[in-house]
This record gives structure tokens, C-alpha cells and sequence, in this order.
């Protein structure tokens, strides 16, 4: 099983037939993340330990060990940017996301901004360490936690994700495979994007403090959940692969039209580590015909 971590084109555009998602028989056999909106922003991502230990030498090794998850953390060598964790199977159980203390206030102070953005007044980071770099980390589970305290999963049918779960206030919280239930849990909904799906941000009002901005967001398209994302503010470096992306004001403009005038000024002068996390194979292929309107 291949796990394909991708970024998305933003100017791609689809052809199909109204109603019909583009992704309807490929959800949860691919994953994808990205970078940038250009064609070279699509990673492929192992998706098992077995397919890791294929390529002599691997390029993703062990960082750690997760007591609570009972999984086994890799990354690519001293870069805690990005983990991957895997059972006691050698499945996928978990992305974890790592944004490095040092780097964060970068951009701000090359704008002669202080950094006024914390990571430890918010229960979904955690402090942690990796490759001897201090990091605030968070994890998305692609199970139950559950599951994963009980070994994990031993056959997965080819699905590396039965279950989305994120921990938006510390506990984990599954996010709903159905977009009728995902206001119920906080978030709010903005604008659809071809080749992103329906967007829908966590606590993300007009009336927000950018100081109180957590960073989650879903994607999802003919109602089905297709995506995460996130962005915290802060900024970022790159080692072997650049894992996150710049959000710039125009195009947040577009995605977010319920936002709070703060926004734009912390996009400009402070910066967003963001990330977009797909569930689908083509997730350059996620239309808007019917996320549109409802």
C-alpha cells in the first residue's frame, strides 16, 4: 500500500459530471500533502513500514516511540518537521506535525514584528523534542485512539485512514466523514476552491484575536470529508523537503472570506506554517459544483 503525500495546484481545473465527486471510489487510499500550488508540490509519503524499508538506504528512520499512541515515530534524518507513525503492524496510525521553536519568530523579525503568538497557551501543541530541536508538535490520527492504546491495526483493507481525529482542545475529536456534522464541533464554513473542496475552520470568526487562532481546517467535497489542513502562525525552514506552505492575503481572500481584520496583517508580517493533508488520490481533481451552495 502506498501512502501519496501531495500538494495541490490550485489552478487545476476538472471535468466531470455534476454530483459526482472526482473522488468518490479513491478516498482513504491515498494520502497527500502539500507545499506549494505549483505542479512539484505533491509528495509521495510511505504508507508502511515494510514499503520504507524498501529503498536501501530509507529515507524516513526512526525518531521515537509514542507510549501513549503504542506507535513507532519516523521522519526523514534530523528533521522533525514531519513524522510519520506506525503500529506494532507496520500501518499507518498517525501523522504527527513538528514546528520548530527557533524558526517561528523569523518572519516577524525580519518585519520588526515581535512574535506575540504563543504554542503553550493552547492545549493541541505539546512541547517536545526531536533530533535534539525543541518543537511544538501536533498529532492527526488516522484511527481512534482506541484502537491505537489496543495495538493499532492489523488489516486495514487498504485504507490508511478508517477515522480522522484531531485534538482541537487538547482530547482528541473525530472529525465528522459527513459535512452536515461539522459545525457541531466548532468550525465555521468559508468559501469552496477547485482543487481544495469546501472549506470549514475551526473557531474562525470576523470577531476573532489572531492570538486565539489555532490553526485547524477540513475540506470537503459533495459532502464528504476529503481534507485537513493547518496553520498555525509562525514560520518555517526546510532540511531535505520543504513540507509546509506560505498562505498569501490574495488567495486567503478567496478561501476565507470570514476572517478578522487582524488576519491579513499576521499573513504579512508574521507569517502561517500551513499544511494541506488529503484523503484522495486526485486531490488536484476535488471540485466545487457541489459544495457550492448548502
Amino acid at each position: 500500500m502506498i501512502l501519496k503525500i501531495t500538494v495541490i495546484s490550485l489552478l487545476t481545473q476538472s471535468i466531470h459530471l455534476p454530483g459526482i465527486s472526482a473522488n468518490e471510489d479513491q478516498s482513504r487510499t491515498e494520502l497527500h500533502v502539500t507545499y506549494c500550488r505549483g505542479a512539484d508540490g505533491f509528495h509521495k509519503l510511505p504508507t508502511s513500514v515494510h514499503e520504507i524499508n524498501e529503498k536501501s538506504p530509507p529515507d524516513w528512520v526512526i525518531a521515537g516511540y509514542d507510549e501513549e499512541l503504542k506507535c513507532d515515530i519516523y521522519s526523514y534524518p534530523n528533521d522533525p518537521r514531519m513524522m510519520l507513525l506506525f503500529d506494532q503492524w507496520g500501518n499507518p496510525c498517525a501523522m504527527r506535525l513538528g514546528y520548530i521553536i527557533e524558526d517561528l519568530p523569523k518572519r516577524g523579525e525580519s518585519n520588526n514584528r515581535e512574535f506575540t503568538y504563543r504554542y503553550d497557551d493552547k492545549p493541541m501543541y505539546r512541547l517536545a523534542n526531536y533530533w535534539d530541536t525543541d518543537i511544538w508538535e501536533t498529532t492527526f490520527l488516522f484511527t481512534s485512539p482506541e484502537t491505537l492504546k489496543n495495538g493499532g491495526r492489523k488489516e486495514t483493507g487498504g485504507i490508511f485512514a478508517d477515522e480522522v481525529w484531531m485534538p482541537l482542545t487538547g482530547e482528541y475529536v473525530r472529525i465528522p466523514d459527513h459535512e452536515y456534522g461539522i459545525m457541531s464541533i466548532g468550525f465555521t464554513k468559508q468559501a469552496c476552491h477547485k482543487g481544495m473542496g469546501n472549506h470549514y475552520f475551526f473557531n474562525m470568526t470576523p470577531w476573532l484575536d489572531c492570538h486565539d487562532w489555532l490553526g485547524p481546517y477540513v475540506h470537503y467535497e459533495n459532502r464528504k470529508l476529503v481534507g485537513i489542513a493547518n496553520a498555525p502562525f509562525g514560520s518555517f525552514t526546510y532540511l531535505h523537503q520543504n513540507w509546509f506552505e506560505i498562505h498569501e492575503p490574495r488567495f486567503v481572500d478567496r478561501v476565507m472570506p470570514f476572517k478578522p481584520g487582524c488576519f491579513n496583517d499576521w499573513l504579512k508580517y508574521i507569517g502561517t506554517t500551513a499544511i494541506h493533508i488529503y484523503l484522495v488520490a486526485n486531490p488536484r481533481n476535488i471540485t466545487c459544483d457541489a459544495c457550492l451552495f448548502g
